[in-house]
């Protein structure tokens, strides 16, 4: 079955960094990227990653009115479910393992 898109001509190379958040907006409004079979490098993953995080980290400013001041407990308070559960998840497999090994003997 061919489909629609398959037909275009699509790049086997790399494709440029604004090529990647043009394709990415295409994607946003629900339309299909057209990059083919290209592959973003590592360098512009992260590229991508830092430009979008700069950017939530500025808009998130504009949701604080007033003086801003940095919480480091506020900031951390909410990994210590996550630390408590990989803990519990260590702990079990350890386990796990231990009755497995004597179990198949």
């Amino acid at each position: 079955m061919m489909l629609a898109m398959d037909n275009v001509s699509s790049p086997s190379g790399r494709l440029p960094l604004f090529a990647w958040l043009r394709e990415g907006l295409r994607a946003g409004v629900l339309l299909r990227p057209r990059v083919g079979n290209a592959q973003p490098t590592p360098l512009q993953v992260l590229g991508l990653v830092a430009v979008f995080s700069l950017l939530e980290i500025a808009l998130g400013r504009f949701e604080i009115a007033g003086d801003a001041s940095f919480d480091v407990r506020g900031w951390l308070a909410p990994w210590w479910n996550t630390a408590a559960l990989l803990l519990i998840a260590w702990w079990a497999a350890h386990r796990l393992v231990g009755i497995a090994a004597a179990w198949i003997g």
